[in-house]
Parts: structure tokens; C-alpha cells; sequence
């Protein structure tokens, strides 16, 4: 059973998991945690940095991040976009009320399109890259996720006013 005083906000690399959960953790008095921003802090190193040291160890210590914050209450955490297909992680989160916040690949794209933070878009078609990644991961988005939040047009406020409701009813 899913604790739901835990929001996890699962979904693609420039989903707006970060933005929204900041914004949500506000809205709602709960503590945010951002697990990426956790791990470069606890590190001190960019995620870039950690990733090209080794994917296998960064998802541990993304995993590790996670579990240290996973028996909080009131707390809305935001991973990154490839946890849900590290299964200590997945097994972790699925005791969490997951939001999946869904968007289109083009849309990333877009706004993915100046960011070269991303280990993972490093190549010249992001757009096929996210595609690719999307295509990895979206069973596990679904599978993983009580409800899901279509973000393409929406603002950060619109995204927390939904995920509001939801929790709500």
C-alpha cells in the first residue's frame, strides 16, 4: 500500500518534476526534495560529472537518496528520469504515491533544446534521443504511477492545481 503523504514525481528528463515539485511542496506546506540536486550536493559533483564516472553508480546513489528520504511524511521528491528503471529504486517508489507528469517528445525537445546538463542528450538529434529513452521507459512511467499528469501545455500552477485535485479526492 502507497503512502500519499509521500508524492514521488516521476517522468521524462525536462517533464517539469523539479519546477512542479517545488512549487507543489509550497502549495501544500510539505518539504521538496529534489533527489538529482540531493546527489550533486552530497557529492559535490554535477550530475554530468557523476554520470560519466559510471551510470550504474550514480543510479546507486540515486537509490541511496531515496531510501534516506522514503520514510518522511509531507514530503513531495522528485527523481530523475531514469530511476524508475533502477529496480531498488522502482521497488522503493512504488511504496510512494507516484505522479507521472507525461510530455510529448517534441515538447521536450524543445525545451530540452539549449540544455547540455542532460548526460544523457548529448547527442546532436535530441529528439531522437528522447524518443529512444521515452520508448525505454514508458512502461515503467505506467506501471509505476497512480495518476498521470499530461504537461504539455500546461504551467507549473496548472500541473500543481491537478496533482491538488487528485490527492484531494
Amino acid at each position: 500500500m502507497e503512502n500519499i503523504n509521500q508524492l514521488c514525481l516521476i517522468g521524462m528528463m525536462g517533464s517539469g518534476k523539479s519546477s512542479t515539485g517545488k512549487i507543489l511542496s509550497e502549495k501544500l506546506g510539505w518539504d521538496f526534495i529534489d533527489i538529482d540536486q540531493e546527489i550533486m550536493d552530497c557529492k559535490n559533483l554535477s550530475i554530468n560529472e557523476l554520470f560519466s564516472k559510471s551510470e550504474i553508480q550514480f543510479r546507486e546513489f540515486e537509490y541511496d537518496e531515496i531510501k534516506k528520504h522514503s520514510s518522511r511524511d509531507k514530503i513531495v521528491i522528485a527523481v530523475g528520469g531514469g530511476a524508475v528503471a533502477f529496480k531498488r529504486s522502482y521497488d522503493l517508489m512504488s511504496q510512494m504515491l507516484c505522479i507521472y507528469l507525461s510530455t510529448s517528445t517534441h515538447i521536450l525537445a524543445d525545451r530540452l533544446k539549449d540544455d547540455s546538463s542532460r548526460p544523457l542528450l548529448e547527442e546532436k538529434n535530441k529528439y531522437q534521443m528522447l524518443e529512444k529513452i521515452f520508448n525505454q521507459r514508458k512502461e515503467l512511467y505506467l506501471s509505476l504511477s497512480r495518476h498521470q499528469i499530461i504537461t504539455d501545455n500546461n504551467t507549473i500552477d496548472d500541473n500543481c492545481n491537478k496533482i491538488i485535485g487528485l490527492i484531494n479526492d
